[in-house]
């Protein structure tokens, strides 16, 4: 499936005891507005045989999930944790 996430993308400062502290860490969240579907057509997927001995060999590795976070815009740096729960 595609979809077109609209959302905001921000920073939450840490607390302690109900007070801010500027330790430099920031728990970072995405507050999602809209989501829609693009598109759902699977019928024109066309897997080879390689591709399927692919997947498979992929879906036993226990490091999978940093993989396709990885492989998720490779182009934007960091944004590790946001990617791989994006590929979720």
């Amino acid at each position: 499936d595609r979809v077109q996430i609209v959302g905001v993308y921000r920073a939450l400062a840490a607390t302690a005891n109900g007070q801010s502290t500027t330790s430099g860490i920031f728990r970072t969240v995405v507050l999602v507005n809209n989501v829609q579907i693009l598109g759902r057509d699977v019928s024109q997927l066309n897997f080879m045989p390689e591709d399927i001995k692919t997947i498979k060999n992929l879906s036993k590795r226990s490091d999978i999930l940093s993989i396709l976070g990885r492989s998720l815009s490779p182009s934007i740096h960091g944004h590790e944790v946001i990617k791989k729960a994006l590929a979720l």
